[in-house]
């Protein structure tokens, strides 16, 4: 199918697909909704390395989890926000499988689903342990989740302000080693 640029492989919303890879679109092919800070996990020290993680931020989706193009407050009240790790298919040789299927290996989203939502900033990390700590940027909320969703986690910073993004750091980690 030829280089399409600096993306490797597509996935999750098929309406922006040229239509000679997807020639045809149903609204409810449609799952990413306005992701944000999507990463490789590419760290050997913490689990489902080579899968991709992201925050499926949910704006314009509605509570039943299709998209909502009328929409006119971005999923206040009816979109919800959801985690999402997925596994891309390859070949022998350890390149793409374009025509493989995308697993989600694990997500997570609140209950009822519209208790979690972030329109727009947010971020997430996976830590060595296997939880999965993310941040809404709107209402500055940070939650960590075990690989189960049990929350272990769920802190709000005071003060006015965003979050953008968060990381987990070790009571080791250097830049800490100051810190009573």
């Amino acid at each position: 199918r030829g280089a399409k640029g600096d993306l490797i492989f597509r996935w999750g919303n098929p309406e922006t697909y040229s239509d000679d890879l997807h020639p045809t679109f149903n609204r409810k092919d449609k799952k990413s909704f306005w992701q944000h800070d999507v990463q490789w996990l590419n760290d050997d020290s913490k689990p489902h390395t080579g899968d991709i993680l992201f925050i499926n931020n949910g704006a314009m989706r509605g509570v039943d989890g299709l998209p909502n193009p009328n929409e006119k407050r971005m999923g206040f009240g009816t979109g919800y926000t959801q985690v999402m790790e997925l596994s891309l298919p390859s070949n022998e040789e350890g390149t793409y499988d374009w025509d493989g299927e995308v697993v989600t290996t694990w997500s997570y989203k609140g209950d009822p689903p519209q208790e979690m939502f972030a329109p727009f900033m947010s971020g997430v990390d996976r830590t060595p342990s296997g939880n999965t700590v993310f941040a809404f940027g709107h209402n500055k909320r940070i939650i960590e989740v075990t690989p189960e969703g049990e929350v272990v986690a769920d802190f709000r910073p005071p003060g006015p302000g965003n979050l953008f993004r968060v990381r987990r750091y070790g009571f080791d980690y250097p830049g800490l080693s100051n810190l009573k």
